[in-house]
Order: C-alpha cells, then structure tokens, then sequence
C-alpha cells in the first residue's frame, strides 16, 4: 500500500500519470552554466534528479504549500494572521518556517563555499528541498510540489578555528544534523489533522500564501475545500485511510526514518517497492547508516557501507587506484547514484535512469571541488609519525594516501575490502535488512539494466578523507569521537547529537557534561539545530566493534593517528 501520508494522493486519480514536474530555478540555472563544474554544482543544489512525477506524488513528493501549512499548522491559532498585510504574513511565515527548517537540520547558508562563485549565493532556501511546478493539463490540476534533494544528507555546515558550527555550507560532506524522521514527523502532525477539517486547511494555505496564483489555488480547492462532484476523486476514501492510519500506528511511515545524521534507506527502499505493510510498525527494519562524507566517492568499486549497489563493469570488491578513476568508471557509479532517488525522494527506477547523466556531472564536480581545511591547529611532528602509525596499520583497510605534502594528503589507492560483519563486530542490523526479497524486486525494474545487486554479509571499510567533519563514527553513527572509537571504554551509552560543536582534541562532538552512561553539551550552547538523544541500546545502534585494530597500539601512537586524521 502505499503511504498515505503523501496527500498528494490530493492528486490522487492523477489522470492516468498525467501529472508532468519542471523546476525553472535548476533550468534556468543550468542554461546558464558555462563548464561541467557549474552544471555539477548546480544538479546538487536544485535538481530532483527526475523525481517531480507522478509516480512520485504516490509516496514522497508533496505540494510545497501543503508542507508549509503542515509545519506551522500550530501558528493558526497563535498569530493574528488577519490583521496584517500581505507582506507582512510573508515575511512572518518565511520567518517562521525558516526556524521550523532549521531546527530539523536543514539549513540557510550565507554562502555555500566550494561552488563557483556564481553560484554561491542561494537562490532558494532552505537547501536541501527541490521545488518546482507540477501540471495536469487532462483534470487542470497545477502545484508547487516538493521533495528532498541531495544536500540535504550532502550538504553541511563548515566550523571556525574553535570547532563551532558557521552558517556557511559545503558541497560533499554529510550532514551530522539533518533530520528526516523529525522533519517526516512534523509534516504529518499536520497533514494527519486535514480529514477532520480540510476545509481549515484549505483557508490556512490561503492566508499564509497570499501571493498563490489561480490555478494553484483551485487545485487545492478541489482537493481540500469542497465536496460531491467538485472534489478530485478518492479523497474521501484517502482521509479515511488517514484517520485511521492516526488511530493506530499515528506515524507517517511504518518504520523509523533515522535521527540527526542518520538514515534509513533499505528500509525506505522496501517501503518504495511495496514489501513493508502499510498496517503496522516495523521496529526491526532498523539498518540506519550515518549519512557519509562523499569525497573520493570514485575510488569505491561498489557504493553503500554494504557495497550492495555495483556497476556491471567492474567486481563488488576490488582494489582502485587514482589511474582508474577515469570518466567511464565515474558514469558507471552515476548509474548507481541516480537510483537512490527512489529510497530518498521516491522516484521511480525508470525516471532515475533517466537521471544518470545529471548525477555524472555531480559526480565529476566533485573529483575538483575545493574541501574544507582542518579549521584547528594541528601538531604537525606529531601528525608526520602519525603518517607512520596510518600507513602501518591501517592503510590496508582504509587506503593509502600521498603525504608528499603532509598540509595536503591525497588518497591514491583504496583496497575497497569487506569485512565480514562478524568479524568487524559492528551492528548487523544494516547488514540483515539486506533481504533475497529486496534484491528480486530490485532486479525487477529498470534498474537491472544499469547495476548488480548482491548482499555479501559484510561491511566495506570506509574511505577516512575529511574524517574529522563527520562525527559521530563507525556505519550507524554510534561513536561520537574518533577518541572514543580508538578506546572503546570511552564510548557513552548515550549521548547527544545535531547542531553540536566539534571536539578538535578528541575529533568529535564537544561535551561537557560526561558520564558513562550519558554525554551531553555545555548548557550553554546554542545548537544549530534541534540536537538528539543517540541511544546505543536502541535496535540498529550498538557502538560496539572496530576493536581489534587499536589494541596493540599505544596511548601515543593513537594520539599521533588522531594528529594526522585531522589533515586528510
């Protein structure tokens, strides 16, 4: 069944799939792009990678004035909306739904730092989301519809020489902070109030959007503000099955969508190809994996902590070298890339192989865009030892880099190895969501023209460049300092996350406050975002694992490590 939470089924019946999107802000921005670098940054920042469909609408696009009016449903009642002015409203909701959007993680930079410089100054906000207009020419149905795009996970906030958080953004690391089961969350408790009221919901999208154009607003006429025969047909059986979906489980997906920083994909991937019920909870889909940095994203021979997704022009697991890194290597791994739209934005697998050669050009972006530089000071005697201890016991893992200039490290060989999960010792719960089931319905798409699938019953060691941006570590982010993963005593039971400050000592989440059951902030901090609780004895969340490889070293050899961590 699928999630009837997307109320764009207020489209429902949309006339055969007659529902076609177009984002003028990514084409217009695009067409005037000058080199593949500026047309990379610019698929980053504000295409859908075809996911504003029809197919879509059945499962993650929604109307952008819907999730607006959903957010700051509760404001209804607090705010005189009646007595201002058409710009004062404006600049009230704008207000308004920035805080709400920010709190989840998302965020409205000043300048986004290793684009061109053209392109550096957003031009919608909050990033993160991709906007544009969806027709139906057949029923004359017009939206603004809305979905997560790629820097929303891709996209994160730089720190200044003391580790606090900027309101600057780069391309390519993962954000530690995003949100999507809050950010779900916040959407329904809204939406989940329309079939009672709809009516209320419809008078609430006028009066935050005063400047809402005709079409747009007879469209939600006619799925919010009448009924009979001026109602689009089947809303009445979809608030049905709302209410009750409210009554029961009162949850936008039956599953856990993640926390700051991390995701749920496998489980989003089920749920996109109809293999979670609709009717019930799924706690045990719990495979959350910590949104990653994607830097040096072409030396991998698969994708995913798993390496589940691979071209079919190369082995699972094989060793890549910087000469192999060429342009058709890189197109092979877009064909990867662009499928997971589907998890993410719910696209269907034949409008994401459309997709391929926007996500190559995204890709290729990358090998060139600038990085952010270890904002700290750094010890570099004791990071060149440091060299020494990397390159002797752990290169074989996690890759060799150049260190000819020590300031600038560069990875030049990455063995890709997989370790069995059993070995490694790290939570399974990734690896078991990676069902026989999945792969078949996989395989039954599209997608079986572009990749292989094949679950292997490990983990891939991941790729260290730029480590320090990403705590918390290990796959499911359940350690939350690279201290801390090197001395397995040190890891908290729990401990809080998003918005934090960076630890630059320890390569991590400053606390102040720490115990051995709990590490929290200073109380004096201002997080950047609404943070969380990460409790590993949660499913899905154990920090245990990757000890073995620190047992022999000594106190200093971890300190001298952690010193060159800082500067790949």
């Amino acid at each position: 069944m699928k999630n009837l939470f997307l109320m764009t089924c207020i489209l429902f019946l949309n006339a055969c799939g007659a529902f076609k999107g177009s984002i003028a802000l990514w084409e217009e921005t695009y067409k005037d792009a000058d080199s593949l670098e500026e047309r990379g940054a610019t698929n980053f920042l504000y295409y859908d990678f075809k996911a504003l469909n029809a197919h879509s609408m059945e499962t993650s696009v929604l109307p952008w004035k819907l999730v607006v009016a959903s957010l700051l449903w509760e404001d209804r009642k607090n705010e005189d909306w009646d007595s201002l002015k058409d710009s004062q409203i404006i600049s009230l909701r704008d207000k308004k739904l920035r805080k709400k959007m920010e709190s989840f993680g998302l965020m409205y930079p000043d300048r986004i730092l290793n684009v061109p410089k053209k392109l550096q100054q957003p031009k919608q906000v909050p990033m993160g989301i991709f906007r544009g207009k969806l027709k139906n020419k057949i029923i004359g149905a017009e939206m603004e519809g809305s979905g997560i795009g790629c820097i929303a996970c891709h996209g994160a906030r730089a720190y200044d020489k003391d580790g606090f958080p900027t309101n600057d953004m780069y391309i390519g690391l993962g954000s530690t902070s995003f949100n999507p089961e809050m950010y779900v969350g916040e959407i329904w408790k809204g939406l989940s109030e329309v079939p009672d009221n709809p009516l209320a919901m419809y008078n609430y999208i006028l009066k935050l959007f005063p400047e809402i154009n005709k079409k747009e607003r007879d469209t939600f006429r006619r799925a919010l503000g009448t009924k009979g025969r001026h109602r689009f047909l089947g809303m009445d059986e979809i608030y049905s099955q709302i209410k009750k979906i409210k009554k029961t489980m009162n949850s936008a997906v039956p599953f856990s969508n993640g926390g700051q920083g991390i995701t749920n994909g496998v489980a989003n991937l089920k749920f996109q190809f109809g293999l979670l019920k609709r009717d019930q909870f799924h706690s045990s889909e719990a495979g959350f994996t910590s949104i990653p940095v994607i830097f040096d994203r072409g030396f991998r021979s698969s994708l995913l902590y798993d390496g589940v997704y691979y071209p079919k022009q190369t082995e699972q697991f094989v060793a890549m070298g910087k000469d192999d890194i060429t342009e058709d290597h890189v197109y092979n791994l877009a064909s990867l890339v662009s499928y997971f739209s589907i998890p993410t934005a719910g696209n269907s697998p034949d409008f994401a192989h459309k997709a391929i050669p926007k996500a190559y050009e995204a890709l290729m972006f990358l090998e060139s865009a600038e990085r952010p530089k270890f904002p700290g000071t750094i010890n570099m005697e004791l990071a060149e030892k440091g060299s020494k201890v990397y390159e002797n016991q752990c290169a074989r893992c996690h890759g060799l880099y150049d260190n000819t200039d020590l300031e600038n490290p560069r990875l030049t060989w990455f063995p890709n190895k997989a370790i069995d999960v059993k070995e490694i010792g790290t939570d399974p719960y990734r690896e078991k969501g990676i069902t026989q089931e999945l792969l078949d319905a996989a395989l039954d798409t599209k997608m079986k023209d572009d990749l292989r699938l094949k679950k292997s019953g490990k983990y891939v060691a991941p790729i260290l460049t730029l480590l320090w941006t990403s705590a918390p570590y290990l796959h499911n982010g359940s350690v939350p300092s690279v201290w801390a993963l090197m001395n397995p005593v040190e890891r908290p039971k729990r401990f809080m996350v998003g918005g934090h400050r960076m630890d630059f000592e320890k390569m991590g989440i400053h606390f102040s406050d720490r115990t051995e059951e709990m590490a929290a902030y200073d109380v004096n901090f201002i997080p950047s975002s609404t943070p969380g609780i990460y409790d590993t004895e949660e499913k899905g969340k154990s920090n245990h694992g990757h000890e073995f490889p620190f047992l022999d070293m000594t106190q200093d050899q971890k300190l001298a490590l952690l010193e060159y961590l800082k500067l790949i």
